[in-house]
């Protein structure tokens, strides 16, 4: 596929987790909402070749809601809208898709540590919770999780029955995406 990406500064640029996202997520079809969305990457993959469906990307920083923006505009996607939104604040309708790729790691790229997750555990906790109400009747969501949030049980248990779709070891991680109804 060939998609241009700039990172504004203070954006969180595609890494691994990013691009396990978007392996699973560029060919789901439907109406389309990324949580998280940063440089708007995994959801316009999806645009590109979802063009005929509603696609939705949020993120909590307006800086990454207009670089997301500025990428859409760079690759000439007008399927895509990006708003800023904590988690679902902001977001109306029902979707098909749901996937979120919450922040875990500090700016410097190390773990965020157990007092800056409480940002990131709140994050996910709210998503667990009123993702079904998103969802259309055939939707599933999706959920990028790393071995360094130190909450997994907790979380795989609020998800209740689930997928774990890939995983990814690194020296420093391990990453899952999980699906789930």
């Amino acid at each position: 596929m060939d998609l241009r990406i700039n990172v504004f500064e203070g954006v969180y640029p595609p890494s691994e987790d990013s691009f396990l996202l978007e392996r699973h997520m560029g060919k789901r079809k439907g109406p389309f909402l990324e949580i998280g969305t940063g440089t708007g990457f995994v959801a316009l993959s999806n645009a590109i070749l979802n063009r005929g469906s509603r696609i939705m990307g949020v993120d909590i920083s307006g800086r990454a809601v207009e670089n997301a923006r500025y990428n859409a505009r760079l690759n000439g996607i007008s399927n895509a809208e990006f708003f800023v939104s904590d988690v679902f604040s902001g977001v109306e309708g029902k979707f098909d898709t749901v996937c979120f790729n919450p922040p875990y790691l500090g700016r410097d790229g190390s773990s965020t540590g157990q007092d800056s997750n409480l940002i990131d555990m709140g994050q996910i906790d709210i998503f667990l919770s009123d993702f079904r109400d998103f969802l259309s009747e055939r939707g599933n969501a999706y959920l990028i999780l790393s071995s360094n949030n130190g909450r997994l049980g907790h979380y795989l248990g609020k998800i209740g029955e689930y997928d774990i779709l890939e995983r990814e070891r690194y020296f420093f991680e391990e990453l899952m995406l999980v699906g789930f109804r």
